[in-house]
């Protein structure tokens, strides 16, 4: 039913009297001239955490960071591009694709005082060579920034989550990326994205902060964002996005205990639609079954 949900949400474009998030100005620069300290991979790289990986797929290294699906790289020296929250759909021995969100800095009217716009931002790593990838794309806002090892590279990288905490026993947690280590489901308190249509990556919410977590209910603010696919999924690079407040409830008990299975969204302004005019505002979670 959600996938179904999911499509009709997409095929509209969504959102009426809503335009997509504009491109917040140029990337910020990346630091040139300075490699990734050069280091042996690390034991907890070489285990892997994907059901992918083995002690042959490379690793990301920048800076003192040298592991496997980091979620946030620091890409500029000014901090005007950094990617944070990935979620990595892929990492084998020839590339690495995952998505993610970027700070981008418009530097309007200055870049001291210029307020930091949201971008859905995608980070495809190629061309491995001893051990690690050298070489990096980024594509946000529909444009596209290459970068390769060792002249024009990030700065670093971390693989802590920015915002989410491991569940305790007991307390209702949130599938919030789909799929965790070796395919076992990503379940986290207050995390800060979730991702809402696991099928194609095309909905979900970030940039959350939380009021409340509870034994039967959770409360916060953020973004529901939406891939608009036009002419099509694949090609397209738009997002829209619409604040929201959000409201987790509806708790299921699991093998791996209580989790929150329905999103509620209420919008301070426009929010995404059904072709019906309808206004979308429960989604129903991926959580993990028996």
């Amino acid at each position: 039913m959600r996938g179904r949900r999911l499509a009709i949400a997409i095929a509209l474009g969504i959102g009426v009297g809503m335009s997509s998030v504009a491109a917040a100005g140029a990337f910020g620069a990346p630091h040139p001239g300075r490699a990734p300290t050069t280091a042996p991979v690390p034991s907890s790289a070489r285990a892997g955490t994907g059901p992918t990986e083995t002690a042959s797929t490379p690793v990301f290294a920048a800076g003192t960071y040298s592991g496997r699906e980091p979620r946030k790289i620091d890409i500029s020296v000014d901090a005007g591009n950094i990617v944070t929250n990935l979620r990595w759909k892929r990492w084998t021995a020839s590339s690495a694709v995952g998505r993610g969100t970027s700070d981008a800095d418009g530097c309007v009217p200055d870049c001291a005082t210029a307020p930091a716009v949201a971008e859905r931002t995608s980070v495809t790593l190629s061309r491995p060579r001893n051990g690690h990838f050298t070489a990096m794309t980024e594509v946000r806002g529909g444009r596209t920034q290459r970068f390769s090892y060792p002249a024009v590279w990030p700065l670093g990288a971390t693989s802590s989550p920015s915002a989410a905490s491991t569940p305790r026993s007991g307390v209702p947690a949130v599938e919030d990326s789909c799929t965790g280590p070796a395919g076992t489901p990503a379940l986290a308190t207050r995390p800060a994205s979730i991702v809402i249509a696991c099928a194609d990556d095309g909905m979900g919410a970030d940039d959350l902060s939380w009021t409340a977590w509870g034994a039967s209910e959770a409360r916060g603010k953020g973004v529901i964002w939406v891939h608009v696919c036009t002419p099509d999924c694949a090609s397209s690079t738009t997002y829209r996005r619409y604040p929201a407040t959000i409201t987790l409830g509806d708790v299921v008990g699991t093998p791996t205990g209580p989790v929150f299975s329905v999103m509620s969204a209420a919008y301070p302004a426009t929010g995404p639609r059904y072709p019906t005019g309808s206004l979308i505002s429960r989604f129903t979670l991926a959580y993990p079954r028996a």
